[in-house]
């Protein structure tokens, strides 16, 4: 702690009593040197005794002023720049979908989940979910619909090719835009638009179409009929079909560990089995690889079911035109979760899902397909948190 000295407390400094100047005898001539001499000794004992005055009233001045303002020395820490952790976190935010009610349709033998301040209509054999309470059949406009039929004729079937499109109407198209996989079954989505000087009251929308033995599932929602936004509609759409599942089905990744890493700011998520350890996580490597994970099976090193994930500051097109010249030849479009991953395999066994968001190109790759697709699916990116 710092002390302060009272002014008081310094003691006064005596006054230097002046020095008596004898008369001055007469020196014969013969004793000039003798008398210069004593001069010179008298004098410069006056000198000494002026700097030891300047001296002592300096201290003092300074003693009065350090009184007035003390002053503090701040010592400041050094702190070392802080190293992003490269030890990846188990997110503690739940399945978004965890507490959302479960609809169970024992008659078809299926199952979804949907927001838990939601709405369900099951009057009329199908399934209509809305964010307002129902008031009659259909009203309000409903947000999501499930319900089972056959096939039409006169529709765009799952069996055909991507960009397949038919006229359903008056200035009402039809478009085959994805092949799906939902609950183990074969599914694929469609847009369906409708020109402005149509004279129908269809309306825009996406269809999921998901083969029930001789039926379809179809799994609708229309663009104009929801009052929400489009991307929060798409991001609804997407949980609600993510929950769906058939009876006799599981979900066997809803234990999975879920890894994200917030430090690295990438914008994404994804599961994996809990009987994997993460073996390297490197990130800001430099040129286009933003990260690199490997994850291996806890009971085996370097086998057949490892798997990677690599972030890429690159689009995808740009990425891919790389691996090609790498011997990866591109295999197939699949959409997972409601996203479409691009597949590419080489002649060692490897196969390689990649999507693009915000610019960056995300990869899963390793040689267990059906594995890297599951992972895959689980993927979930900063937008649909």
């Amino acid at each position: 702690m710092l002390t302060t000295t009272e002014v008081s407390d310094i003691p006064s400094i005596p006054p230097i009593p002046p020095v008596p100047l004898s008369p001055q005898p007469t020196v014969p001539c013969c004793s000039g040197l003798k008398s210069r001499k004593v001069l010179i000794g008298v004098l410069g004992g006056l000198i000494i005794v002026s700097l030891l005055s300047t001296a002592i009233f300096g201290a003092y001045q300074l003693g009065k002023n350090q009184t007035a303002n003390p002053s503090t020395t701040v010592v400041t820490p050094t702190i070392p720049a802080a190293t992003p952790s490269t030890t990846p976190v188990v997110d503690s935010v739940s399945d978004p979908t965890a507490n959302w009610k479960t609809n169970v349709n024992t008659k078809s033998g299926y199952s979804f989940k949907y927001p838990d301040n939601w709405f369900i209509d099951t009057n009329n054999g199908s399934e209509l979910l809305s964010d307002v309470a129902f008031r009659g059949w259909g009203y309000p406009d409903y947000i999501v619909s499930f319900s089972v039929d056959t096939p039409s004729q006169l529709k765009v079937s799952v069996d055909d090719p991507i960009g397949t499109k038919k006229q359903l109407g008056d200035k009402v198209f039809e478009t085959k835009i994805a092949d799906l996989t939902v609950s183990g079954h074969k599914a694929a989505m469609f847009q369906e638009d409708v020109l402005p000087e149509s004279a129908t009251d269809a309306h825009n929308g996406v269809t999921v179409k998901v083969v029930m033995g001789d039926k379809y599932l179809y799994v609708e929602h229309w663009e104009n009929l929801a009052r929400k936004s489009t991307a929060e509609v798409n991001t609804i759409f997407d949980q609600i079909l993510s929950t769906f599942k058939f009876l006799d089905q599981t979900d066997e990744t809803a234990g999975w560990e879920t890894y994200s890493f917030p430090k690295f700011n990438l914008g994404y998520k994804f599961k994996a089995p809990n009987n994997y350890v993460l073996t390297t996580n490197e990130a800001g490597q430099g040129g286009p690889i933003l990260q690199s994970l490997s994850l291996t099976e806890t009971n085996a090193s370097g086998g057949p079911n490892d798997f990677g994930i690599f972030v890429l500051n690159q689009a995808l097109k740009s990425r891919l035109d790389y691996m090609s010249s790498d011997n990866f030849k591109q295999t197939g479009t699949i959409t997972l979760s409601r996203r479409a991953w691009t597949t590419v395999s080489n002649q060692l066994g490897e196969t390689q899902y990649l999507t693009e968001f915000n610019g960056k190109t995300y990869s899963v790759g390793g040689k267990n397909i059906p594995l890297v697709a599951q992972v895959a699916s689980t993927f979930q990116f900063e937008s649909s948190y």
